[in-house]
C-alpha cells in the first residue's frame, strides 16, 4: 500500500491544468452542498417534528449518502447554483464567501507548489481545503459544523496515518482524542462558569479531525491560532458569540500547509 501512495506527479502544464479544473468543479460543489446540507437537516428535523418524535438538532444528522442522494441536479438548480442564488436569502455570506472560493481554488494548487509536485499530502490537503470551503460557508451562515463533514475528514485523517502520510496511526489517535477532549473539557467550562454553550460539539470534532491529520502538536497550534483568529475578528464584528469553524479551517489548512513547507 506505501507503494501505492508513494507517488508524485511533476507539476507540468497538463497536470496543472488538469489539477486546476477539478479545483473549479470543486468549488462549485462546495456552494452546492453549503446550501443542501443545513437544508437537508432542516427537512429531516420539521419530519420528525411532525412525526412528533424528538427533532433536536444534536439528536442526529442526515449522512452523506442521503445528501447526495437528495441534492438536486436539475438543470434549473445547476443554474441556480452556478449563479450564485443558492446562497441562503439574507444569510451573512461579506467576506467569507470570498475566502471560501480562493481556499476551495487557490489553496490546494499553492499547496502542489509549495511539495513542488503532486504528492498523497497534497492530495488530502486538497480534499481538505475542498471541505473547508464549504465548512466555512455552513458555519457563517448558520452556526453549525456538520458530521457529514466532520466525521469523514476524521476517518480519512485516521485511515491516511496507517500509510504514514502525515502522521503514525498512535499519534493520529493521540491528537484526535486530544483535540476532541480539550474542546469538551473548554465547553463545559463556559457552561459551568457563564451558563452558555460557547463552543459546539461540531467544533469539537473539527479539532478531534486536526489532530487526527496532523497530530498534537500541530493541532494545538492551529487551536491557537484559530483562537487568535476568531478573537480578532469578533473585536472587529463588535460581536459576543461568532462562527469558529471558519477560524478552525483556516487554522487547520495552514497547519497542513506547514508541514508541506
Amino acid at each position: 500500500m506505501n507503494e501505492i501512495l508513494n507517488f508524485s506527479l511533476p507539476l507540468s502544464p497538463v497536470n496543472l491544468l488538469i489539477f486546476a479544473t477539478l479545483c473549479i468543479v470543486a468549488r462549485w460543489l462546495a456552494e452546492v452542498y453549503a446550501f443542501h446540507i443545513p437544508e437537508t437537516m432542516t427537512y429531516e428535523w420539521e419530519l420528525e417534528m411532525s412525526e412528533g418524535k424528538d427533532s433536536s438538532p444534536n439528536k442526529e444528522e442526515p449522512s452523506l449518502l442521503y445528501t447526495m442522494r437528495n441534492t438536486q441536479w436539475t438543470p434549473q438548480a445547476f443554474r441556480r447554483h452556478i449563479s450564485g442564488s443558492s446562497r441562503v436569502s439574507g444569510s451573512k455570506v461579506d467576506g467569507w464567501q470570498l475566502i471560501a472560493d480562493v481556499i476551495a481554488l487557490f489553496a490546494p494548487i499553492f499547496a502542489a507548489f509549495l511539495a513542488k509536485s503532486i504528492t498523497p499530502q497534497v492530495v488530502l490537503i486538497t480534499i481538505l481545503c475542498w471541505a473547508s470551503a464549504c465548512a466555512i460557508i455552513i458555519d457563517r451562515n448558520h452556526m453549525l459544523l456538520p458530521d457529514v463533514i466532520t466525521l469523514p475528514l476524521l476517518w480519512i485523517g485516521l485511515i491516511s496515518s496507517t500509510a504514514n502520510i502525515f502522521q503514525e496511526p498512535t499519534f493520529a489517535i493521540a491528537g484526535a482524542a486530544a483535540g476532541y477532549t480539550a474542546l469538551w473539557i473548554i465547553a463545559k467550562l463556559f457552561m459551568a462558569t457563564k451558563g452558555v454553550e460557547a463552543i459546539g460539539m461540531g467544533d469539537a470534532k473539527w479539532v478531534a479531525m486536526t489532530g487526527a491529520w496532523f497530530g498534537a502538536t500541530h493541532m494545538f497550534g492551529a487551536l491557537i491560532f484559530a483562537s487568535l483568529l476568531g478573537a480578532i475578528i469578533a473585536t472587529q464584528q463588535k460581536q459576543n458569540q461568532i462562527a469558529f469553524g471558519p477560524s478552525l479551517a483556516i487554522a487547520s489548512i495552514a497547519a497542513g500547509l506547514r508541514l508541506l513547507n
